[in-house]
């Protein structure tokens, strides 16, 4: 509160008035300054100059000298009173006064009436800018600034600031926009010239492009595979949402179990999670219900984390099961492992179809499809009532087959050897699903070795494991992938070595010839087929089914493709029946004749040409085949007591040498033919092969045959090639 003395209009007399201290005006643009009273240091009282003037009423001399109280008891006393100058600055910021009426009016000038100050004070202030009072230098140096108003300047430099960062971000937005959009514009104008450039091209381009083109994919990296499963057709036997615990017909024993079997589908993922399975059924067995119904629930759970707990769930369970029946000897525990029919079901469910897993009519199992729905309750397809999926789960996929393993590992004699080599087929089946080309099939591997390796009369199901999987496809390079699916075991090694033979018979025969005589195998069973696998052979067979009788060019090209594409799967069929660990010594000289055979039929008939690459990935891989064999031949001892092993001519090579000499002989000074180890049929062959590449308008340049042996005369020693090791 500021004391102030004011004068009634009538007697003139001077009375204090208290008024309240008011806020500066928010439009004034100066603060106001505030005058203090000196003090006595000594005391803290005022001076003697300034206690006169207040006790006259007067103003001082010097405005700069005026103060206000220094504290509020000083107020309170009315002893010391705040001179007049004080007063006017103080009322033009208060009640809004002019210039004229400040503190530096003179002595002689008369006071404010109190009536007309009070309707000054109920003035609303207005809106106008405020000077700043004429005040000295030495008046500033004793003021004391106004914190608020000058926060609030600042505040408003701080916005001001704001406002211009904003414009900036806006600006370098817009030019963020207009570089993006000239930068498409280049990229589309360059792209113009190209496209212009190809519609340009002239017939004389086209037709030479035509006629001398570059093959170079024609043999596959990736198998083609087969659709396995349906997305569109799954999940209609049963889903997550479908699947009820408490409709299991079982007797709780225990508040645990009481609480799974009561429990809610989303209560029941919150009992998968903290584990509460594994607790229930430690120590009292668990209905073969509740086991498939968790084993129905882990492969259609959308929930990855979810599918993987019950996956542990019904590992803890078996495991617990097994304890207590090894350990404690109690046969109320039973391991529950589920039959080909469950395994049906679950595939079935995922959009599988049965003839897909089953397609051999010789291999079927005891039940249909029939049998499997009679008691589901299969869901219409209309898309309201199901929701598709738009990628294969494969973590259920992957689950189920990791709990079929846990199970074949934990019970070795749970399948019997016919429902094994089921389950052996439907395993092959599923590694030929198009969507796993890339896929390392770690769990499918995992699953085919232990199911080779419960088998119990191995020798009697080894062949009908060979014929079955043989008939399981018709493209040749699927069939290299059944082969390389085969696990490394010893028994996978046997099986994949006789497959490979069988695959390599039906590819040639058009069927199955081949059967296992034993379970060890002898190379000497791939001697007979290593003629029709050259390139010639195989374009003589192709040539009815695949050309007609106006043979074009693009035909000519195509059947070319093909013949070195089956050569390719053949030959690696090949290399997977020779594929031994431990090379058996005594199939040394099998091997040997093999090398000759690979040599001679296959090596010699291909020809490189630079504009069909893939002959040279066929004869890379010829290559490969061939120092492989040499490379094992070498790490065993020689034969016959000699220090190296020696090549030698085969027979037929013999006698096409023999009959060549003697030929020369006949003739007197006649030379001896160009190629004496080929005969002469062959010649015809590679001939006429070279012949109808050159009228399919192929522009292949014949390459130099390899050297061979010339024939020595008679009389002379056969001369041999030491093949020293590398």
């Amino acid at each position: 509160m500021n004391i102030l003395w004011g004068s009634t209009p009538d007697s003139g007399l001077k009375i204090p008035v208290s008024l309240p201290i008011e806020q500066p005006n928010k439009y004034d643009s100066e603060p106001a300054e505030v005058h203090k009273t000196p003090l006595n240091p000594e005391n803290g009282t005022p001076t003697e100059g300034d206690a006169s003037c207040a006790a006259d009423g007067t103003t001082s001399k010097d405005p700069l000298t005026s103060t206000l109280p220094a504290s509020k008891e000083d107020a309170d006393r009315g002893g010391k009173m705040v001179d007049e100058d004080a007063l006017g600055l103080d009322l033009g910021f208060g009640l809004d006064l002019d210039e004229s009426e400040s503190s530096e009016s003179s002595e002689d000038e008369d006071l404010i009436f109190l009536q007309e100050m009070m309707q000054r004070v109920a003035k609303p202030p207005e809106k106008r800018a405020y000077m700043e009072p004429t005040t000295s230098i030495s008046s500033r140096r004793n003021t004391i600034p106004n914190t608020s108003t000058a926060t609030a300047l600042n505040c408003r430099n701080n916005l001001d600031q704001m406002l211009k960062e904003i414009r900036c971000i806006k600006r370098s937005k817009e030019k963020e926009k207009k570089l993006l959009s000239t930068c498409k514009e280049e990229d589309l104008r360059k792209a113009e010239p190209e496209e212009n450039h190809d519609e340009t091209i002239s017939s004389e381009q086209e037709e030479f492009l035509r006629r001398f083109p570059v093959m170079s994919s024609a043999i596959r990296d990736v198998h083609p595979g087969e659709v396995v499963f349906n997305l569109e057709s799954s999940g209609r036997l049963f889903s997550q949402h479908t699947l009820q615990l408490r409709h299991c017909k079982a007797n709780p024993q225990g508040i645990a179990q009481k609480t799974l079997l009561w429990s809610s589908p989303a209560q029941l993922s919150l009992h998968i999670r903290s584990g509460l399975f594994q607790d229930a059924y430690d120590y009292s067995p668990c209905p073969p219900q509740v086991t498939r119904f968790l084993f129905k629930m882990m492969s259609v759970h959308t929930e990855r984390m979810i599918s993987d707990k019950i996956l542990q769930a019904l590992c803890d369970i078996a495991r617990s099961a097994a304890n207590h029946i090894v350990n404690n000897g109690n046969q109320k525990f039973e391991v529950w492992v589920p039959s080909v029919a469950d395994v049906t079901v679950v595939l079935l469910n995922m959009g599988a179809s049965f003839v897909t897993l089953f397609p051999l009519e010789n291999f079927q199992p005891p039940f249909n499809e029939g049998d499997l729905l009679e008691d589901m309750d299969i869901k219409s397809e209309s898309p309201s009532s199901n929701l598709k999926l738009s990628t294969f789960p494969k973590h259920n996929y992957s689950n189920v087959l990791k709990y079929l393993s846990y199970c074949m590992a934990l019970c070795p004699r749970a399948f019997s050897d016919p429902e094994l080599l089921l389950l052996l087929t439907l395993g092959s089946r599923l590694g030929l699903e198009a969507r796993f080309t890339l896929e390392p099939h770690i769990d499918l591997r995992c699953l085919q070795r232990h199911i080779i390796r419960n088998v119990r009369d191995w020798e009697d199901m080894l062949p009908r494991m060979c014929v079955a999987l043989t008939e399981l496809t018709a493209d040749h390079h699927n069939m290299c992938c059944l082969v390389q699916l085969l696990p490394d075991h010893p028994r996978g090694n046997q099986l994949r070595r006789h497959l490979s033979v069988g695959m390599i018979s039906k590819l040639l025969d058009g069927s199955c010839t081949y059967k296992p005589s034993g379970k060890e195998f002898e190379l000497s069973y791939l001697q007979p087929y290593m003629p029709r696998i050259k390139p010639t052979s195989l374009r003589s067979m192709l040539s009815p089914c695949s050309v007609t009788k106006k043979e074009g060019e693009e035909n000519m090209y195509t059947l070319d493709q093909q013949t070195y594409y089956l050569c390719y799967s053949l030959l690696t069929l090949v290399n997977q029946a020779s594929n031994f660990l431990f090379f058996p010594p005594h199939q040394k000289e099998q091997l040997m004749m093999l090398c000759t055979e690979l040599d001679r039929h296959i090596k010699r008939d291909m020809k490189e040409n630079d504009k069909c690459l893939y002959r040279s990935k066929v004869n890379d891989l010829v290559a490969r085949i061939y120092t492989k064999w040499w490379m094992l031949i070498q790490r065993n001892t020689p034969r016959h007591d000699k220090l190296y092993n020696v090549w030698q001519p085969s027979p037929q090579d013999m006698l096409s040498s023999g009959a060549t000499t003697e030929e020369t002989l006949k003739e007197e000074g006649g030379d001896a033919t160009d190629n004496p180890g080929v005969s002469s049929g062959e010649e015809d062959e590679m001939d006429q092969d070279i012949d109808e590449e050159g009228n399919t308008g192929h522009a292949m340049e014949d390459d130099e045959e390899p050297e061979q042996m010339n024939a020595p005369a008679r009389g002379e020693p056969l001369s041999a090639v030491v093949m020293e090791p590398s």
